[in-house]
């Protein structure tokens, strides 16, 4: 009886420090630190319904016929604003500025100038254990989209 409750004991302890401490990882909603994000991003693959994609792509979301796309990159600046650049398929790209939020995994955008004052997109971050990379996903009509980001050095 002993030797199994040590056993359990070995075993909880050893999962809490692989599942509770490990990484930078944020699964479970663990606190990101802005300075995480600071910098600029490029998409790198699309998922949605099943399939990815590497960007530029799309991908049509099944259950309204919804085409989602990616390609281009986001600058996350220190005084919380933002620069996005959107490729687009024409070969032109379309630039949208500024401000963000983080709260725990949950990074907020609001567009400069949109015609409503309230969020304009609002992402779940999953950081990569080595901090260079990001998986940002959304629900866009009930579909789970997610977008790979990879940081770029300057």
């Amino acid at each position: 009886m002993k030797r199994i409750l040590a056993s359990v004991l070995v075993v909880s302890t050893a999962a809490f420090v692989v599942f509770g401490c490990g990484g930078t990882g944020n699964a479970n909603g663990v606190n990101l630190q802005r300075r995480q994000l600071l910098g600029l991003w490029r998409d790198t693959q699309l998922n949605a319904n099943g399939r990815t994609v590497g960007c530029p792509g799309s991908i049509e979301i099944l259950s309204s016929g919804r085409i989602v796309s990616c390609g281009g990159t986001i600058e996350f600046r220190s005084d919380s604003t933002f620069t996005q650049a959107i490729d687009t398929f024409g070969g032109s790209q379309v630039i949208r500025e500024g401000t963000w939020t983080l709260m725990r995994n949950q990074i907020t955008l609001f567009y400069t100038g949109a015609a409503n004052p309230v969020a304009n997109d609002q992402f779940t971050i999953l950081m990569g254990e080595d901090g260079n990379s990001f998986l940002s996903e959304r629900e866009m009509d009930g579909t789970t989209v997610g977008t790979l980001l990879v940081r770029q050095t300057l």
